[in-house]
This record gives structure tokens, C-alpha cells and sequence, in this order.
């Protein structure tokens, strides 16, 4: 289901005005609210190394911080693990459209 590779190209446009470019990624992500047990699943979007956004069933409320986890489908790649800030929810298609900001990423 992954389609970030190693080495893609990125096409950024002049009007850019973010820290960080952002990559469109489809990819499972897996996430867990701090605090909870519960690991939930949605579709990543796109991926900065500023922060994501994906998609959910379940809801999620700006201010919830979240621990992430994308996998790669190359095995050259350790998975990226970080801690995500929600700043914003919206309705998308009956699902929940999250974006945040990385508070932390693991190594």
C-alpha cells in the first residue's frame, strides 16, 4: 500500500511557504492516543518533516497529542515512529481528515 520511495522526486512550487516541503504519501499509518491502549489505523496523506496528515474513522480532537507509526515496504528503511500534535480535524468523505505537527520524532 506504500508509495514513498527513497530518492522520489519532489516537485515544490515557488508560492512554497512552509519549512518543510510536503511529500504525498498513501500509506497505512497506525496511531494511539497517549494514554489509551487502543492502536487505530488510518491512511496517511502526505508527510513533512514538520508533521502528516491522514484520514480515520474514529475521532480525533486538535490539542490530542498522538504516537504515529509508518511502516516502509523497503526493508532498508526503519519505520518512522514520532509524536504528533493535532492541530486540525475535518469531516472528509464520512471519515475524519487529522493534520498535526510532529512534537518528536524517534530514531
Amino acid at each position: 500500500m506504500n508509495t514513498f520511495t527513497a530518492g522520489s522526486r519532489i516537485r515544490a512550487s515557488r508560492t512554497e511557504k512552509r519549512s518543510y516541503y510536503r511529500m504525498r504519501v498513501k500509506a497505512q499509518v497506525s496511531y494511539q492516543q497517549q494514554n489509551m491502549d487502543e492502536i487505530l489505523i488510518g491512511e496517511c496523506h502526505d508527510l513533512s518533516g514538520g508533521g502528516l496528515s491522514f484520514t480515520t474513522g474514529s475521532r480525533v480532537k486538535p490539542g490530542e497529542r498522538l504516537n504515529v507509526r509508518i511502516n516502509s515496504s523497503d526493508q532498508r528503511f526503519q519505520p518512522l515512529e514520532a509524536c504528533l500534535e493535532v492541530l486540525r480535524v475535518e469531516m472528509q468523505n464520512n471519515r475524519f481528515l487529522v493534520a498535526g505537527s510532529f512534537t518528536s520524532v524517534n530514531s
